[in-house]
């Protein structure tokens, strides 16, 4: 085992850096590692302060493994540092050289944890083509105040998620947010396609998927979690998080879909099929919230669509908690929009919406026409009573409101 007391820099830019058993400590300090690979097995990489800031970790380069029993610390007593392993934010820093494929594997354990009271620090990972996140990441605020912190998943490819959902708690502050950021996802499980897997079609991983079960830890780690796509994500399996604090007492948290492109996109590189198309946007064909099954918490859900957003089934935002029900709130925004089988482009919704507040925004709107199925609600409940909700917007940006 190799021990250094001391920041370290290696650059290797035409060849490869290895760190295999290898310790660094350095008390609020920098350690950046990058070459045409950069490659961590049983490291122990230590930049924390336990006085003062936290350090700064970089690993960057044309590929990243960190494997074995990795740990890779960043704490800090006032301020946890920050980690970027693969790149910068969502890849876009052009200073800071990004990684093709990144793999953190599943004994591998990143922290930037505030200390006593500091906040939590900043942890991403990124790849240009391929994320394998597999590792136990920590952004946490201190044990007796500060907030959470931020920690970034993503991928302009594909992303694959382990087991451990990122954390970005506050047990005596504002808990931080987790985003995750893939080209396109779908959150299932049983009703995965292909068993889960990335799809492989001509040979050219472009679909991701995250588990239902996941999406719900990743709730009750974090105050937001942000799931964001290029093109499209789309809901198949339920998702119902039962959200509580430390102390088992009903907690909140905020869930983000977000697509950020519109219109049609080329899969002929994916599909090996040339001239294929699809369009992005947002299809929810699942329960996002509360069902009939006893949960605690409030869940304030945003759906955001620069392209088409189409919902297919129920969206209920309160929760059975107990004492008394907690309701949280519902905000739709959509642009391109392309909802019901005609191609039509109105905001169409046949199923019921039940949430203390909703705010739906789209160039044109229409509930509830052409259809049988169960009517459309806009309500809350408070203990057994329904009554109108507290707060109903509707913004047509440029057609009509139709009923």
């Amino acid at each position: 085992l190799l021990t250094i007391d001391q920041d370290l820099f290696l650059d290797s830019q035409a060849g490869d850096v290895v760190l295999d058993q290898v310790a660094v400590r350095s008390e609020g300090g920098t350690v950046r590692a990058q070459g045409q690979s950069v490659r961590l097995t049983d490291a122990q990489i230590d930049v924390s302060s336990s006085t003062s800031t936290g350090g700064a970790v970089d690993l960057l380069g044309g590929s990243v493994v960190v494997d074995g029993a990795t740990q890779i610390r960043a704490d800090g007593s006032n301020q946890a540092g920050a980690i970027r392993i693969g790149g910068d934010a969502k890849g876009a820093n052009p200073e800071i050289r990004t990684a093709s494929t990144t793999f953190l594997g599943d004994d591998v354990v990143i922290s930037a944890n505030g200390l006593d009271q500091g906040d939590g620090g900043r942890i991403i990972v990124w790849s240009d083509d391929n994320t394998a996140m597999l590792a136990r990441l920590e952004a946490q605020g201190g044990a007796n105040g500060g907030d959470g912190g931020f920690i970034e998943t993503s991928s302009a490819g594909v992303i694959s998620v382990g087991s451990f959902a990122p954390t970005t708690d506050a047990p005596n502050g504002i808990s931080g947010l987790y985003l995750l950021d893939p080209a396109e996802v779908w959150i299932c499980s049983d009703k995965c396609p292909d068993g889960g897997e990335i799809i492989l079609d001509g040979g050219i991983e472009w679909r991701s998927f995250i588990s239902d079960a996941s999406v719900v830890q990743s709730l009750a780690n974090n105050g937001t979690y942000v799931i964001e796509a290029d093109h499209t994500i789309r809901v198949v399996d339920s998702v119902e998080p039962s959200l509580t604090n430390s102390n088992g007492d009903p907690s909140s948290a905020n869930l983000v879909l977000r697509t950020t492109k519109s219109g049609f996109y080329d899969t002929s590189p994916a599909t090996g099929r040339e001239g294929t198309q699809e369009q992005g946007g947002i299809i929810i064909d699942a329960l996002v919230g509360y069902g009939g099954a006893e949960r605690k918490g409030s869940l304030d859900l945003v759906i955001d669509s620069q392209g088409y957003v189409d919902i297919n089934v129920p969206l209920n935002m309160n929760s059975t908690s107990f004492p008394s029900p907690q309701g949280g709130s519902l905000v739709i925004s959509a642009g391109e929009l392309k909802v019901n089988e005609n191609g039509a482009d109105p905001l169409f919704i046949n199923k019921s919406l039940l949430a203390d507040a909703i705010s739906i925004t789209a160039p044109s709107l229409e509930f509830g026409s052409n259809t049988t199925e169960s009517p459309l609600n806009f309500t809350k409940s408070a203990g057994n009573i329904i009554e109108p909700s507290s707060s109903i917007q509707f913004i047509s940006t440029v057609g009509a409101i139709l009923f």
